[in-house]
């Protein structure tokens, strides 16, 4: 019984032994380490915005109900699907206020407006100022395809690696082999708020034909991996 379980630790410290032996020698081997990037500008498709309806805009003279059926109606008109573009962002609260029957609390409502182009935020946010619906804001803008287009940029990003690896190589006189080691970079992608460049309608209004002038940036996402290829 003895003799059993001393050969099983001996197989296992043997294995063990090779296990170390086969990182020895990828360590011992020549390599070469180098960062590839990869860039990209994309056009925002999906554009958020914040519409605040308040009773205490109107001094109370329209429901928050009005209001809503305005809203629709008019957003409706843009061809916009309010069913599954417009969404109630404080329902906690409405639910709470639902319970509170004193006549001086004014009801207010947030919604989630999904557009996706500037041309038609610009004329949503006219439709609505023309409804007395004008506490409009930027929530954020997003693209539909980010996640394909986060992963397509990875690639590219170990692409430019190799490609970075054998010029490096070829200048020395040598060729590089497999990649033994990927490794991926945390990036960052600033494209809310800060991105955005906008002008909503003033209570001065220019003319009945006016239209807010939007703009909005690209959304610039990157990716950056680190990679070993062997140096032959």
């Amino acid at each position: 019984m003895k003799k059993i379980v001393l050969s099983v630790v001996l197989v296992v410290i043997t294995v063990f032994s090779y296990a170390q032996q086969g990182e020895k020698n990828f360590i011992d081997q020549p390599y070469i380490e180098v960062t590839g990037t990869a860039e990209l500008d994309i056009v925002p498709d999906m554009i958020y915005l914040a519409v605040t309806l308040n009773e205490n805009d109107s001094k109370g003279k329209v429901s928050l109900e009005t209001l809503e059926k305005k809203m629709k109606q008019r957003l409706t008109e843009l061809g916009i699907d309010v069913t599954k573009d417009l969404t109630v962002e404080d329902l906690s609260s409405n639910f709470v206020r639902y319970f509170l029957k004193e006549k001086e609390v004014i009801t207010s409502r947030q919604y989630i407006l999904l557009v996706h182009d500037a041309a038609i935020a610009g004329k949503a946010i006219r439709a609505l100022s023309e409804e007395d619906i004008s506490n409009i804001s930027l929530s954020k803008i997003d693209h539909s395809q980010m996640a394909q287009k986060r992963f397509d940029l990875r690639l590219e990003a170990v692409k430019a690696a190799k490609r970075k690896a054998e010029a490096m190589a070829q200048s020395i006189g040598q060729q590089i082999g497999k990649a033994v080691y990927i490794s991926e970079n945390q990036t960052y992608m600033p494209y809310v708020q800060s991105n955005v460049n906008a002008r909503f309608m003033s209570d001065e209004a220019v003319s009945e034909s006016y239209e807010p002038e939007l703009s909005f940036k690209n959304i610039n996402i990157k990716s950056s991996v680190n990679v070993k290829f062997i140096l032959n």
